[in-house]
């Protein structure tokens, strides 16, 4: 069953409001639908809620939202790319070489973000980004020391933990 935006945006609007919602934007759709991952180093942040035109129609708009632990990962100077689909690379001499970020990426997409180790201010909600095609090599370089955790999100009311059993009857 295909994924809604509106189940994504009630969803959303459900977990935590204080969630940090951005907009990429992109020359083209990549390979992205809504639930595709974003990442920081490789771990799930936050998630693509939505992939439109924009309304003038001269570029792509990629809603995403960032966990509340993870939002002051995203500073104004981030940069952000899209990481989906496979690269093939094939070498006489050294055979084929075949990367790709998750089978949940190739299928859905999904945007990587990096933030250089002179982070400036906090990303505001509603910012808009360039979302580019690739990451330049000196982004994968940066290696900022940033906050992150549940402690960031005091005041943020977990549902309260479920006990489940399992039974299997004939």
């Amino acid at each position: 069953m295909p994924i809604v935006r509106a189940d994504i945006e009630a969803t959303l609007s459900r977990v935590d409001p204080s969630t940090l919602r951005l907009v990429l934007e992109a020359p083209s759709r990549f390979h992205l639908q809504p639930g595709a991952p974003l990442a920081y180093r490789q771990i799930q942040v936050g998630v693509v809620t939505a992939v439109q035109l924009a309304s003038d129609a001269n570029a792509v708009e990629v809603s995403v939202f960032v966990r509340p632990d993870y939002k002051h990962l995203v500073r104004r100077d981030t940069v952000f790319w899209e990481t989906g689909g496979v690269e093939i690379d094939v070498q006489l001499m050294e055979g084929l070489s075949v990367e790709m970020e998750s089978l949940r990426s190739l299928l859905v997409g999904g945007v990587a973000l990096a933030t250089p180790e002179s982070s400036g201010p906090l990303a505001e909600d509603g910012a808009r980004y360039t979302l580019h095609a690739d990451a330049e090599a000196e982004w994968l370089e940066w290696r900022p020391t940033l906050p992150v955790g549940p402690e960031l999100a005091r005041g943020f009311d977990h549902p309260p933990l479920l006990a489940a059993r399992l039974e299997w009857r004939d």
